[in-house]
């Protein structure tokens, strides 16, 4: 037990995370047994808990040969999920489709797969196989190894069939068929890949292909009536020229949706949100090109520098102030580039001279903004650059060798220098009197330096060996923080604070170290981290850490909400070699040997926080404050800005409910309760952030619903374990009134809750009815003048989450928890006029605009739809990656805020807003005449920017 403990090592890996090796250790031990004995050396045979998955994992593979190895990397890569965004993990595995695809020599499938499931590395189940411990996925090198490998092919496989199989679900509809680019991309692949295709995505692509093939007998059909008909005087032609174009352009719009996926996909961001603009603007009725625009907001991608010199990128860096960026190339080039406009201000030629190569491999701007550095051979050279457009060169730091120096640092103060060359010598310079402090001293080659915010320490990280403090004014060594043997990468971050250090871990991913107590807080694992690491940065509030990858990808996680991964950019097609923040923490830039900067909008369309998990969320109707749980508290928001303005303490309970008084001046939040425990609700003062009182409800369990009068003189409430509807005074916290309208007022239990605890609650718009909706499928109407209940009553299928009043007070929107409706009740005739169908999960919340145009839904499907009122129709529909729990909508600014398992987002949804911010953004934001031709050519060119804003 105590070797078993040791192992585990508290503190230094999660628990959670460790139960599925020592799982997999137990039972390998079982298999090593003395009799019936667990013996320490069959313990230790297996590699221990940390180890115990590789050594099986090898052992089987070291058992087969080559086309045994092989066909135990189609089978585990068959079963992992490539994460859109989040941690990879496991899948379902196909083995008869497999076995099927391996055709007339089956026998190196059966024999890995008999391989595997006798080590318990998968596991059989009724329609194939999968993965045994996900675990599997982060602790075998060469399983990470694969997966980095293959993960863009990977990927595009998991599209493609997951467009067979929403074709398929969806009645094999022909509109989902692949078109255009998207087709022949898909095509492309298979040609080398059609044995790992199963049948529905073989019958997918041919089904494709043949629609291609009508289109164009179509095609050419028409054209044959149209030039026999205008032979005859056209008299036969029935529809105008305008509404043939117009058919044309939806149609060519509906065929260049599908390519803005898989532009990003393929590492061109640019491209792809170009092209989402074009979609847009040939068709701005269309839902698909409109739900396509709008969720580019999802992925944070700003903009690309391209200096077009073909060289590698190998630092991007912003100056202090935020308005310059810095990059260095390979070929000797430093460009100096406009962070507002992404325009290239100047370039600093090769001072090697023609035909020589100068690389640099570092640039870094003085604290105060004035001096430029930029790393070469034999020297850090210095620019004065107060005038962006002529930097003045400045007496260089020389090492007094050849060698090239591959870094660079300036202290906080800008008073010191690092610099390290080719050879692994160190060397810090008084960059004030440009004279070496201390003798160069060896600190093994390929190293990286960094000063702490104090400039009284240089910390040092090398390939091999320890990472060791350097005392700046004492010139000696006080400590190392770790000693390891396998050689990692040498990127290393501080935060701006000083407290935290990230650099690569030796088992893998990104480790964090409390830097004034020299202790290690936690490893951030998955994805092959430790292997891909390149580049690290925290963001200037230290919320945010972001990591480049040698596989191409930007990492990004929420430091501050316990490390979690926000965010995995794949923008690149090669190595990161640089990731850098903007001072004010709104963009990120990304160097990359593949010759560009990506900028990222750090904002993105989430909010930062230690949010609480499927709460709800809600606008002040008075002006654009949003308020949200997070933990215990509830924070304002000034919006669209997300400026936080207020946080209102909670009693240590996740708020459950928050609403608005209908003038803005009083916040409600009502508290989650354990069963046997009275719900609370807290009435805030929100211009003086001040709390007015606390009701104790009486209620029992976690309150879920809470609603204001329209006039603000009552609150009502409802909780889970409770059939009563209380009635409160906000003036004084009195109890007006508790409607009993399931039978009484006792506590539920969790089995009678189901069919009659209260679900949600909803004012009419005068007052003059509280709807309040059941698990029991029961929408039961108050009339509030006398609080007692009408003789009508809305009944459907199943639970009701959801309800909304039309701000004409005519109709009442429903969601339902079983039948993924939305019904829209005349409350004339209290009957269902009509019904919205598209989600396809549960209905957890409506919300209508001030006018009644538009209608919001949220569920349990991922997404959020946008509806049109007027025509009962679906305008757009936006995608989380999370179940939807709550929602909220800000007129004034066309904002939707989302919150469930993740972060709250945020969407614009007015697309022409969004069309024109790409194109106020992007450099170049048009489509080039050839690109036009080779994607659209059935229309002659167009600017795509045309009329939407625009830099030029």
């Amino acid at each position: 037990m105590d070797l078993l403990l040791h192992d585990l090592r508290p503190g230094e890996e999660g628990m959670l995370s460790a139960l599925p090796l020592l799982s997999h250790a137990l039972l390998v031990t079982w298999q090593n047994r003395e009799g019936k004995t667990l013996t320490m050396s069959g313990y230790r045979a297996t590699g221990g808990i940390w180890q115990s998955v590789t050594t099986s994992a090898e052992e089987v593979y070291d058992s087969l040969d080559g086309e045994g190895r092989e066909a135990i990397r189609r089978i585990l890569l068959a079963g992992v999920q490539i994460g859109e965004g989040t941690e990879d993990t496991r899948r379902e595995i196909d083995l008869p489709g497999l076995l099927a695809r391996a055709g007339a020599v089956p026998g190196p499938v059966v024999a890995a797969r008999d391989a595997l499931v006798e080590a318990r590395l998968i596991s059989v189940t009724e329609k194939g196989a999968e993965i045994s411990h996900e675990a599997l996925l982060r602790a075998w090198p060469r399983l990470r190894e694969w997966i980095a490998e293959d993960r863009d092919e990977l990927r595009l496989r998991q599209r493609l069939a997951t467009a067979a199989t929403t074709w398929h679900e969806q009645g094999r509809d022909p509109h989902l068929l692949l078109r255009g680019v998207s087709l022949k991309s898909a095509e492309s692949w298979a040609v080398g890949h059609n044995r790992q295709l199963g049948p529905l995505e073989q019958d997918f692509l041919r089904q494709s292909r043949r629609n291609r093939r009508r289109g164009r007998i179509r095609f050419a059909s028409a054209l044959s009536v149209l030039i026999l008909m205008a032979a005859g005087g056209g008299v036969l032609i029935q529809e105008s020229r305008a509404a043939a174009e117009q058919r044309l352009r939806a149609a060519v719009s509906g065929q260049v949706v599908p390519m803005v996926a898989i532009q990003y996909a393929a590492g061109n961001p640019l491209g792809s949100h170009k092209l989402a603009v074009e979609a847009y603007r040939l068709a701005p009725d269309s839902v698909q090109a409109i739900s396509t625009l709008l969720s580019t907001q999802n992925q944070h991608f700003d903009d690309t520098l391209d200096p077009r010199n073909g060289a590698p990128i190998w630092k991007a860096v912003f100056s202090p102030d935020g308005k310059t960026i810095a990059t260095g190339s390979s070929n000797g080039e430093v460009k100096l580039w406009d962070a507002t406009t992404h325009r290239q201000i100047t370039t600093i030629p090769n001072l090697a001279g023609p035909g020589r190569s100068m690389n640099i491999t570092t640039v870094a701007f003085s604290p105060d903004g004035t001096n430029l550095a930029a790393t070469m051979m034999g020297m850090i050279r210095l620019w004065e650059v107060t005038d962006r457009d002529h930097p003045r060169v400045l007496p260089a730091l020389n090492t007094g060798d050849v060698e090239q120096v591959s870094f660079g640092a300036f202290s906080r103060d800008g008073r010191l220098m690092a610099g390290i060359s080719g050879g692994g010598k160190l060397r810090v310079w008084d960059v004030v009197h440009r004279r070496l402090i201390a003798a160069p001293f060896h600190v093994g080659e390929g190293s990286h330096a960094a000063f702490t915010p104090d400039a009284r320490t240089l910390v040092i990280a090398s390939p091999y060996g320890a990472v060791r403090l350097w005392d700046v004014r004492h010139r000696r060594f006080t400590r190392s923080l770790t000693r390891h043997t396998a050689k990692l990468n040498t990127a290393l971050a501080i935060s701006r604070d000083g407290r935290t250090l990230a650099l690569p871990a030796e088992n893998g991913g990104v480790q964090l170290w409390d830097l004034p107590r020299r202790r290690r807080l936690n490893t951030i694992t998955g994805d092959d981290l430790g292997r891909a690491v390149a580049a690290l940065a925290f963001s200037p509030d230290g919320n945010l850490l972001a990591a480049g990858g040698y596989d191409s990808h930007v990492r990004i996680w929420d430091h501050a909400a316990g490390d979690r991964l926000l965010a995995d950019l794949t923008g690149h097609i090669a190595q990161v070699s640089s990731v850098e923040f903007s001072p004010d923490g709104a963009t990120l830039a990304s160097a990359g040997t593949d010759h560009v900067v990506q900028l990222w909008n750090m904002r993105g369309n989430f909010l930062n926080g230690r949010f609480s998990p499927g709460v709800t969320v809600a606008f002040s109707p008075a002006r654009s404050l949003l308020a949200v749980a997070e933990y215990s508290d509830v924070v304002l928001y000034s919006m669209p800005a997300r400026r936080r303005v207020a946080t209102f303490p909670g009693p240590g309970l996740i708020p459950m409910a928050v609403a608005f008084s209908r003038d803005g001046t009083l916040l409600a939040v009502a508290s989650g309760a354990e069963p046997d425990r009275y719900g609370t609700v807290r009435l805030w003062d929100v211009s003086h952030q001040k709390l007015l009182k606390t009701i104790a409800t009486h209620h029992h369990g976690a309150m879920n619903a809470i609603a204001f009068s329209p006039d603000g003189r009552t609150l009502a409430t409802s909780a889970i374990y409770d059939p009563t509807v209380r009635l409160w005074n906000p003036a004084d916290g009195s109890l007006r009134a508790t409607l009993k309208g399931n039978g009484g007022d006792l506590a539920l239990t969790r089995a009678t809750a189901l069919t009659q605890g209260v679900q949600s609650l909803a004012y009419s718009p005068d007052g003059r009815t509280l709807a309040a909706g059941s698990f029991d499928g029961i929408v039961r109407l108050w009339d509030t003048r006398r609080n007692a209940l009408a003789d009508d009553r809305l009944s459907q299928r199943s639970g009701v989450p959801a309800l909304a009043f039309s701000p004409d007070g005519r109709t009442l929107a429903t969601g339902g928890s079983g039948d993924t409706l939305i019904r829209l009740y005349d409350l004339a005739t209290r009957k269902v006029s009509t019904t919205l169908s598209a989600h396809t999960a549960q209905i957890n919340d409506l919300v209508y605009s001030p006018d009644g145009a538009t209608l919001i839904s949220a569920s349990d499907d991922k997404t959020v739809r946008v509806w049109n009122m007027r025509d009962k129709t679906l305008l757009a529909g936006l995608t989380a990656d999370h179940k939807i729990v709550a929602v909220a909508y800000d007129a004034q600014n066309r904002t939707v805020v989302a919150t469930g398992i993740g972060p709250p987002l945020v969407w614009n949804i007015d697309p022409r807003r969004v069309a024109e911010q790409i194109c106020g953004r992007l450099t170049g934001p048009d489509l080039t005449p050839e690109g036009w031709k080779n994607l659209i050519p059935q229309l002659p060119y167009e600017r795509s920017c045309d009329g939407l804003t625009n830099r030029g």
